[in-house]
């Protein structure tokens, strides 16, 4: 191979493996960031079914927070549930440190 030739084969795999990182760390922060927004977005959702029900006030919000309260707790008192979210995010960390690892791996063997 022509040396220019090494040199696209390196900046290609370094550019699939800038992709790959940027891909990844965005499923990562959207697994984690999901366990926040979908409680507020049923909240916002039920919010105006509740207003019309109830001819507004503040009585939907409190419907709303106590809802939110005892799904919090519901979830609280469920043995294991949080050491299971907080495993299967650690595993797609691994995960995607391990193919890190062999993006740099093809890289290295590229480079030499």
């Amino acid at each position: 191979m022509k040396p220019y030739e090494d040199l696209t084969i390196f900046a290609l795999i370094r550019l699939f493996q800038f992709i790959f990182i940027a891909l990844f760390s965005l499923l990562v922060l959207m697994y984690y960031s999901s366990l926040v927004l979908v409680p507020i977005f049923l909240i916002i959702q039920a919010l105006p079914l509740l207003t019309w029900v109830y001819n507004g006030g503040g009585v939907p919000i409190l419907i709303l927070i106590g809802v939110l309260v005892y799904t919090a707790n519901f979830l609280y008192r469920q043995r294991g549930i949080f050491d299971l979210v907080s495993e299967t995010g650690k595993e797609l960390i691994q995960i995607g440190r391990k193919q890190y690892d062999l993006f740099q791996q093809i890289a290295e063997r590229v480079k030499s």
